[in-house]
């Protein structure tokens, strides 16, 4: 089987934590948006941000149908990823 190699355009976006952030920014929410329609104190979605915990799935595919990616983006860097970014992940001016 043969290896399949991902180039990240960025540090931001090798991590959970990095894509969830990088996606809120490009969707143009703030923290306090998502936080009101997901249903999670900030505390909670600031730990998931900074890599500090990790959402369960319900709240992951949540907020990837907030943030309009795929939850596979937001695990694994792979799928959907946010409107404004281009093949390689970095942010289109």
């Amino acid at each position: 089987m043969p290896h399949r190699t991902i180039f990240h355009a960025n540090e931001e976006d090798t991590t959970l934590g990095g894509r969830i952030s990088m996606a809120r920014e490009a969707s143009g929410l703030s923290v306090a948006d998502v936080v009101k329609r997901l249903g999670v104190k900030a505390a909670t979605y600031e730990a998931w941000e900074a890599d500090r915990s990790e959402p369960r799935a319900n709240k992951l595919v949540a907020l990837a149908g907030i943030l309009n990616i795929s939850p596979p983006y937001l695990l694994s860097g792979l799928g959907r990823q946010p409107a404004g970014n281009d093949a390689a992940g970095r942010k289109i001016q």
